[in-house]
């Protein structure tokens, strides 16, 4: 019962960070999400991509650090804003976490 409910989720959650890349710029959006993905859905309980909130996020640029084989930091950074564009102009999401990755976010990169 709970492998059949873990691929439920992994379809759920795959369907929803699918789309179809059609130019040069859409691959790197597409790896950014597939990494995104795996966060996902191998360190939260989230189903619905309209649940990945700013937490979400930081954790996963703070996860990127502590993976062996994780990306940079700035991939990492680079990951979020790639999502972040994902929703906003390909799923038209009303739903965007309001996420602050600039340098005056100063408590942000004194937590990383």
């Amino acid at each position: 019962m709970q492998s059949l409910r873990e691929t439920s989720r992994h379809q759920l959650l795959a369907q929803q960070f699918s789309f179809e890349t059609s130019t040069l710029g859409d691959e790197e959006i597409q790896e950014s999400l597939e990494r995104i993905f795996t966060y996902v859905y191998s360190y939260t309980n989230i189903w619905y991509i309209d649940f990945i909130d700013e937490g979400t996020l930081y954790n996963y640029i703070k996860k990127q650090q502590e993976l062996p084989d994780g990306v940079d930091f700035y991939q990492a950074v680079r990951d979020v804003k790639n999502y972040l564009y994902f929703l906003r102009y390909i799923k038209r999401s009303r739903n965007i976490p309001d996420i602050d990755l600039s340098i005056q976010n100063l408590l942000l990169w004194t937590k990383m």
